[in-house]
């Protein structure tokens, strides 16, 4: 009987292990996208993300230093490569 599923006692460490434990649950949650801690490590990596957006601005057609190379190339063929 210590065994068998109407044990209060084994019932309870099942209870423990289920997905509707609150304890469990906490622990899940912190793996979802909706905890605020991994949202926000995940927005860290997203182009919305100001730090990489200004990474990937700088290496865009908009960016000064990248479009004055351009037009330096399209208007001085010596700087051109020679194929």
């Amino acid at each position: 009987m210590l065994l068998a599923a109407n044990n209060p006692i084994k019932s309870g460490l099942t209870m423990f292990l289920a997905a509707n434990n609150p304890i469990k649950n906490g622990l899940t949650m912190l793996f979802t996208a909706n905890n605020p801690i991994k949202s926000g490590l995940t927005m860290f990596f997203t182009a919305n993300n100001p730090i990489k957006s200004g990474l990937t601005m700088f290496f865009t057609a908009n960016n000064p230093i990248k479009s004055e190379l351009t037009i330096r190339t399209e208007t001085d063929p010596s700087m051109e490569l020679n194929t």
